[in-house]
C-alpha cells in the first residue's frame, strides 16, 4: 500500500503531503528512487488506478480518499542540462 494525501497545515497557511505505506509500498517508493540514481536527468510516474496505474492506492490505511492520483518524481543532476 502506498498513498499520498494533501492536507492543510494546522495553521492553514500551506499544504502538507502525507505519505502512507506498508512494506510493499515502501519497496515501490525506494525502488522508484533507486531507478533514478545515476541517471543524468529523468523522471518516474507513480499512478493510482484512476490515473491508469497500479503503484498508488486510492485510499489511505484509515479509509480516507488519497487525493493524489499521480506522483511524478524528477531527478536532475546539477549541470546536466
Amino acid at each position: 500500500m502506498l498513498s499520498f494525501k494533501t492536507v492543510k497545515s494546522p495553521n492553514g497557511k500551506y499544504n502538507e503531503i502525507q505519505i502512507a505505506c506498508d512494506r510493499k509500498g515502501m519497496a515501490i517508493l525506494i525502488g522508484t528512487l533507486a531507478e533514478l540514481v545515476g541517471e543524468a536527468a529523468s523522471h518516474r510516474h507513480l499512478r493510482s488506478p484512476a490515473a491508469g496505474g497500479t503503484e498508488l492506492d486510492p485510499t489511505t490505511p484509515w479509509g480516507e480518499e488519497a487525493d493524489v492520483c499521480e506522483v511524478i518524481i524528477t531527478y536532475d543532476e546539477a549541470g546536466s542540462n
